[in-house]
């Protein structure tokens, strides 16, 4: 109470004084109604973890499994054995800055979630307030100093229990200044994604970080953290947001879903440059086209995960169109 007080009155937004105090005490009664019910059945529970879907794939052909455990073990263990360049990025923005020029710090929450017998990768859709209207994209946003800063020590100390396992394998080979940006970029995502979409941080565990994305057109570099939604979360969506997509992980290993995209513009083609993309389906049955920096940040994830390797893709038979809005801010710069 005495930390979300003086927050609340140093200015910060809602989402820092509402989950420190609230989402606290509903983390309390949970971990009390778990010890509770593993005693009268003596039982053990793993905190935070469905098992009801401890159901292995049946086919070989996809390298996942619907084992929970199983498979947060592997993506646990594919980014502990990796160190993200986080402190290069972060020099190299440095340096910059030297020169005039100034690079953006954003910090973009990759939350994998369980639901209708696969995992998915949530993804958001912009709303028509935002630069990339009808983008999909991580929840996530700019680094903020003084909030982020204030969320790291929280998370460092227990209070936002991200981090489910101190003594887990995500500090094995990297040094201190690394570990710091790590736990300092992952405030900056889930604070973010709590504001877009309502994802609750209680609702998270940490599963480690790989390779920032650095958008030159747009002096921005982005930093990924990976985060497992325990529970299937109550959105509340901020104007910035049009919708949810989950992303299912079966249309990642599937080469049928890649294409080459060719960017409109008022009903003409705008440029001869191709984009890879991601063609999929959400649960609903509705098709979404997922390119850009995201497609990218999730090809590494892939790649560092699983070694996954995107597909050849055929130039004069796999091709997509997408017009873009004519508010669409950045235009002429992803297009030069």
């Amino acid at each position: 109470m005495v930390l979300a007080f003086c927050v609340k009155m140093r200015g910060c937004s809602a989402f820092v004084g509402i989950f420190i105090w609230h989402t606290q005490e509903r983390y309390k009664k949970r971990c009390e109604a778990c010890r509770t019910l593993q005693a009268a059945r003596r039982v053990t529970i793993i905190p935070n973890h469905r098992q009801t879907f401890m159901v292995v794939m049946a086919s070989n052909s996809l390298p996942y499994t619907k084992d929970t455990p199983s498979f947060l073990a592997a993506i646990r263990n594919a980014l502990a054995g990796q160190s993200p360049d986080f402190q290069e990025r972060l020099s190299f923005a440095n340096e910059e800055k030297a020169k005039g020029i100034h690079y953006y710090l954003a910090g973009v929450c990759v939350p994998l979630c369980y639901q209708h017998d696969d995992w998915h990768v949530l993804l958001i859709k912009r709303s028509a307030n935002v630069s990339q209207p009808g983008d999909l994209s991580f929840p996530g946003g700019l680094f903020s100093p003084w909030q982020d800063h204030l969320l790291k020590y929280a998370i460092l100390l227990g209070i936002v229990p991200l981090l489910k396992n101190k003594d887990s394998l995500f500090w094995k080979n990297k040094d201190r200044r690394t570990r710091q940006l790590m736990i300092r970029f992952l405030a900056t995502a889930v604070r973010e994604a709590w504001e877009e979409t309502g994802i609750n941080p209680y609702n998270l565990a940490y599963l480690g970080s790989f390779a920032p994305y650095t958008l030159n057109f747009s002096s921005s570099i982005i930093f990924p953290s990976v985060c497992h939604v325990a529970e299937k979360p109550h959105y509340r969506l901020n104007d910035e947001v049009e919708q949810i997509i989950p992303l299912p992980f079966s249309s990642l290993f599937d080469d049928s879903s890649y294409y080459r995209l060719h960017i409109y513009k008022d009903r003409h083609l705008y440029t001869d440059k191709e984009f890879p993309c991601l063609l999929f389906q959400d649960d609903r049955g509705e098709s979404h086209i997922l390119w850009g920096a995201t497609f990218f940040l999730l090809m590494t994830f892939l790649q560092t995960v699983y070694g996954f390797q995107m597909p050849q893709i055929d130039h004069r038979k796999r091709i997509l169109t997408k017009t873009l809005s004519p508010h669409y801010k950045t235009l002429s710069q992803v297009l030069s």
